[in-house]
């Protein structure tokens, strides 16, 4: 049953990373994501025996970073060189202990049943002079070349190569229902780690199983959330067969959908209902969860990209509530019955006794709520991650739906365009500017902090702050 009140273990973690020294800077932040672990405690949640197996063995060793006991990841984005001119020297990596480079991608081979690993961009990856210390007479450069120095520099800051994303996760449902493509990617990993030693592990950002994700992807309806489960189990085994005495780190995003969480996902209070005694808890290290994106300009109508805790109001996009059975559109190995609620949430309710026509909102409370307290993810190896940017909306219809928040929940329609896929596009967001029908709307914090844009928006004038 889900819980709705100011909890402890929301407000420590905000109050970690809205206190972070991260934050003092108003360099370009929008592709640079933080996620701190969660370690208070949280009402009903608990960690089983079984979750606790898999427990990391040891925190990273501060000598030059943090000096709590949190974990602080970011996402470096390969593509951060050009437009945004945010540099690998650039990142501040006192600050943080673990560092995503993303992303990779993975290429199955369906003829010879194997995976292999490729650069997105060979030039941002290798090729590129502007960090100072990369030059062409260096061992490597690039991004690569860089994050090198970077880890020299740094040589508490544990890096990882993510792959997948939105736009590179088609290949995943193939791979992952291969042993061959399981047991060839992780074997990619190794080499690529023998081959660049500074590289720490490797992260899966699978968007998403079994629904979601860019459209076109190849769901396995059936096995996908199972296969991911497999796949960081070949990870695992072939980190600590070809590593021995080395901390080589598996980890994996998860998804925000309360919607589907459960019977995608397979967890330590959910494997015996997906038939299966292991789950992604058992051989991740951690696992990073979506904690934005929640609402967009791609409503139609406005709301909140991160809300806390659910506003139960009916003109929220983000509302949800039970449907009449058959009157969904869901998965039927989702959501078998139509009601637009995940089965499993019901059936794992009225296994603890729990009677209750609640339904998940789409909040952090009730996310957070279903990974510890029905997926069972030990809350040591669970991180938030935290939006640096908000969405911009056009078009807002007058009158308050909210008390004291005109504009919020009206109706705010995209920009209509023949030219466009869907016949409309988004406002224009920090990074957006030519890209009209491809305008993401997003608007970054460090347009927004200190009064001062650091990429000038067209919306943005000095003289409102």
């Amino acid at each position: 049953m889900l819980h709705h009140y100011p909890n402890t273990k929301t407000q420590n973690l905000l109050y970690y990373l809205f206190t972070s020294p991260l934050l003092k800077h108003r360099k370009k932040l929008l592709f640079f994501f933080l996620f701190c672990i969660a370690h208070s405690s949280y009402a009903n949640s608990s960690i089983n025996a079984h979750a606790l197996k898999s427990l990391p063995t040891a925190v990273v060793t501060n000598t030059t970073g943090p000096t709590h006991d949190k974990y602080v990841v970011g996402y470096y984005a390969q593509w951060a060189i050009y437009a945004r001119d945010f540099n690998v020297s650039d990142i501040e990596a006192e600050h943080l202990t673990h560092l995503m480079y993303a992303f990779y991608d993975t290429i199955f081979d369906e003829a010879t049943d194997t995976s292999t690993i490729e650069s997105l961009d060979d030039y941002a990856d290798y090729g590129h002079t502007e960090d100072p210390g990369v030059t062409h007479s260096s061992d490597l450069a690039g991004n690569m070349g860089a994050l090198k120095l970077l880890k020299e520099q740094n040589p508490h800051l544990q890096i990882l190569i993510s792959l997948g994303g939105w736009t590179k996760s088609m290949h995943f449902p193939a791979l992952a229902d291969s042993e061959m493509g399981r047991t060839t990617l992780a074997q990619g990993m190794v080499d690529f780690i023998n081959q660049y030693p500074f590289v720490d592990g490797f992260d899966i950002d699978w968007e998403f199983p079994i629904e979601g994700g860019i459209e076109g992807q190849p769901h396995i309806e059936e096995r996908d959330h199972t296969n991911l489960v497999l796949l960081l189990k070949a990870m695992r085994e072939a980190f600590d067969t070809n590593f021995p005495g080395q901390k080589k780190w598996v980890t994996m995003a998860g998804g925000n959908n309360v919607l589907n969480l459960l019977s995608t996902h397979v967890g330590p209070g959910t494997e015996s209902y997906h038939g299966i005694t292991e789950n992604i808890a058992d051989y991740a290290d951690f696992i990073t969860f979506f904690g934005y994106d929640f609402g967009g300009n791609w409503f139609g109508i406005s709301s909140y990209n991160a809300p806390l805790y659910p506003s139960y109001n009916p003109e929220d996009p983000l509302y949800r509530t039970r449907l009449a059975e058959g009157s969904g559109s869901g998965l039927a190995v989702v959501d078998s019955n139509g009601d637009g609620v995940d089965d499993l949430y019901d059936e794992i309710n009225t296994a603890n006794g729990v009677v209750t026509d609640e339904v998940p909102q789409q909040a952090l409370d009730d996310l957070i709520t279903l990974y510890l307290d029905y997926l069972k993810i030990p809350k040591e190896k669970l991180i938030m991650g935290v939006p640096f940017y908000g969405r911009l909306f056009d078009n807002v219809a007058h009158g308050t739906v909210e008390t004291g928040l005109p504009g919020l929940f009206r109706s705010a329609p995209r920009t209509s365009s023949t030219a466009c896929p869907g016949g409309a596009y988004s406002p224009q967001g920090s990074w957006d500017e030519g890209l009209i029908c491809d305008q993401s709307g997003s608007i970054g914090f460090s347009d927004l902090s200190q009064g001062v844009a650091s990429n000038p928006h067209h919306l943005l004038d000095p003289n409102d702050f």
